[in-house]
């Protein structure tokens, strides 16, 4: 078992896992979002991630409105991937009860 969890962690320790690219992508997330439609209301933290240099790292949370505001917020978080950020889990917070 215990070679077993070493195995695991040299894995992790390979592989990057950690917060690499957070401040890449805090530094370009209004831009970003507003390119998608979307404007930042709230910073909700980030994951740890795994990934070698320009791909991967951090998972960066934000609470979103759409622009033109609907009254809905949103969720979701931005990664890297090489020169790009994407877009992943949008998912709405309050879609039946708008604010």
């Amino acid at each position: 078992m215990k070679q077993l969890i070493c195995i695991i962690i040299i894995i992790l320790c390979l592989t990057g896992c950690g917060y690499g690219n957070l401040d890449y992508i805090k530094d370009r997330a209004d831009e970003r979002w507003s390119s998608m439609g979307f404007e930042i209301v709230g910073y909700d933290g980030f994951q740890w991630g795994m990934g070698l240099g320009t791909y991967g790292g951090a998972r960066v949370w934000y609470v979103l409105k759409k622009s033109p505001d609907n009254g809905v917020l949103y969720s979701g978080y931005l990664s890297r991937w090489g020169e790009e950020i994407h877009m992943y889990n949008l998912r709405a917070l309050d879609a039946l009860n708008p604010h």
